[in-house]
Parts: C-alpha cells; sequence; structure tokens
C-alpha cells in the first residue's frame, strides 16, 4: 500500500530539522550546557556516566552522535583545570545555548575553579574509573596543567610499602600525558622476591582505581625480560588512558615499573 502524503512529509520535516540542528550547532563551536548535565564516556548503550555537571558550563562541540554531542572543556592551555581535562558525550537535550568562539571570547567570563562536578563513587572493581581529573597516581592526574604539576617538585612518590622515582612526560599543549614509576633496582634474584611482592602490591592499588584489567599476563622469569625494555604484566584500558604494569631490566638491573598515559 502507498504510504500517505503527510506522513511522507512529516520524516522529510525530521530530517530536515535535525540536519539544521546539526549544522547550526557545528558553526556555533562553544556550547552552554546546564545543571544536573551527565556525561558519559560513550554515546551506545553500554555507555557509562563518567561525572555530572551541577550547574551551568561552557564547552567545546567536538561532534553529534545521534542524540548525543561530544563535548570537552578544554579551551587551551591559558585556562585553568582545577578538576583536570574532561571529554565525554551529553544528551542534546542538556544544551541550553550555543556560540561561536568569537562570541564565546566576547563574553569575557571569569576564570574560575570549577567546584560543581559530582564523579560517580565506584561500587566494585567492575565499576568505571575515576573520571579524568581525579588524581591518577598521589596529587597528579593525566591532563592536568605542566605548571601545576611541576609545582609539586616531586622526584618520588610512596605507593603502599615502597617508594618509586617518578617522571612527568608533557604533551604539545603542556598537558601532563605520563606518569612513569620506577621502583629500586635489584638483581636477578629479586625478580622472584622483592619485585614480585611490588607488582602485587601495585596491582591491587590499580585495581582499586580503576577496576579490572583488560589482559594480565603469566609472571615471567629474569631469563624473559629483555635489556632495556619493559615486560608488560598487567594492562588496563580505561577512557583516555592506557595503564601498563610491568618489570624492567638496565644494566643486569631489574626493576618494578608502572605507566599511566594519555590514550589517544
Amino acid at each position: 500500500m502507498p504510504i500517505s502524503q503527510p506522513i511522507k512529509f512529516q520524516h522529510t520535516f525530521v530530517l530536515i530539522l535535525l540536519f539544521l540542528i546539526h549544522h547550526s550547532v557545528q558553526a556555533q563551536s562553544v556550547l552552554l550546557i546546564g545543571p544536573n548535565t551527565e556525561v558519559y564516556d560513550s554515546y551506545k548503550d553500554n555507555k557509562i556516566r563518567k561525572l555530572t555537571l551541577d550547574a551551568d558550563t561552557w564547552v567545546n562541540y567536538k561532534g553529534k552522535f545521534g542524540e548525543y554531542f561530544k563535548v570537552s572543556n578544554y579551551f587551551g592551555k591559558g585556562e585553568y583545570y582545577p578538576i583536570g581535562i574532561f571529554e565525554g558525550y551529553i544528551n542534546i537535550n542538556s544544551v541550553l545555548d550555543t556560540v561561536t568562539r568569537e562570541e564565546y571570547s566576547a563574553l569575557n567570563l571569569p576564570n574560575q575553579p570549577l567546584n560543581n562536578i559530582s564523579i560517580p563513587e565506584a561500587t566494585n572493581f567492575e565499576s568505571p574509573p575515576k573520571a579524568t581529573g581525579s588524581p591518577d597516581i598521589d596529587n597528579y592526574f593525566i591532563g592536568m596543567p605542566k605548571t601545576n604539576a611541576l609545582a609539586t617538585g616531586k622526584s618520588s612518590v610512596n605507593l603502599g610499602n615502597n617508594n618509586y622515582t617518578i617522571v612527568l612526560k608533557f604533551n604539545a599543549q603542556d598537558m601532563l600525558s605520563s606518569i612513569e614509576l620506577s621502583g629500586s633496582s635489584e638483581d636477578a634474584l629479586a625478580v622472584d622476591g622483592v619485585l614480585k611482592s611490588q607488582i602485587k602490591e601495585l596491582e591491587s592499588i590499580m585495581n582499586k582505581h580503576y577496576g579490572n584489567p583488560k589482559i594480565t599476563k603469566t609472571y615471567p622469569s629474569f631469563l624473559e625480560i629483555e635489556e632495556n625494555k619493559i615486560y608488560e604484566l598487567i594492562n588496563w584500558s580505561v577512557t583516555g588512558k592506557a595503564i601498563i604494569l610491568g618489570i624492567g631490566e638496565k644494566n643486569d638491573l631489574y626493576f618494578s615499573s608502572l605507566i599511566i598515559k594519555e590514550n589517544l
């Protein structure tokens, strides 16, 4: 049976409306999103809530995915990010206003700390990891400004019962992109002793912070660990981050290694 004309017209109207909304928002690259807006790690059915913005917040528009917009609060390295840089998906119904980049700059909004963010609590090891901006190690988190990271002046941190040398790396935007921890250098006999205990302790800490790992390998003998390389034992993969726990070798000495880095 042929489709009636009114239904054809209604379908066409909806498509045109969605097209106009999409291209209008593309032209207006900055969005104001309303209170109680939930930011998700994906736009798909199995999405996880990363955080909730409890007050009006300006964000960058990064794309439309069905009924969701991809957004980020990153406006450049001159801005202040007390909770770090977040990126995620919001429902299009959360948008209160749209402006161009030029209009947003002309607003002269005060550059103030955000205290309007709530992060969901983890209920078990398989719960979502803490949102970007929560500390990954000590007071460091991936995405924090270089000036803030270097202001701590630390060369080592304590995790559990052990002390680890810390090396920080930064991306082109001067944001913290990698946190590398190394335990003290030990001889080969320590691989099945001290280092094994450190790995178990670090694994437990990371499990509580990020949930169950994505990859776990069999613990190696010292013969399997290559010179100037990290034998990757356990990997976690969460939104925007990769976490690698392993054992390294340098100059015939062995050390535990934990690397947390941005995963673009």
